[in-house]
């Protein structure tokens, strides 16, 4: 599954990078799911805030956790390290995550 949320759109509109910021958007089309911003994921970003995570990052966990997603792929070094404890999302970085998945086909 493939989560999108508002709060993807809002960083995405602000991308000065037109080519990026449409490369993005694409992205959108293939998400199976589409989260809202609501109370819950603002509580639960706070709480990430608390444990030092940036604000907006917060948000982004927030909402994959909402959208009950297993995974939340980033190349954000240090979001990966302070996530490592988190039971309710495995985090990796993407790379990581194919190479994950690549053994797993090979195992079977």
């Amino acid at each position: 599954m493939l989560a999108w949320s508002a709060i993807l759109d809002l960083e995405n509109i602000a991308n000065p990078d037109m080519e990026r910021r449409n490369a993005i958007q694409m992205w959108r089309s293939l998400a199976s799911v589409n989260v809202d911003t609501s109370q819950r994921i603002e509580v639960l970003a706070e709480q990430f805030a608390k444990k030092g995570i940036k604000p907006m990052d917060a948000l982004h966990v927030a909402s994959a956790i909402e959208a009950g997603a297993t995974w939340f792929l980033t190349t954000d070094h240090a979001l990966l390290r302070k996530m490592r404890s988190e039971s309710r999302l495995r985090v990796a970085d993407p790379l990581d995550f194919i190479r994950m998945l690549q053994e797993s086909n090979n195992e079977n």
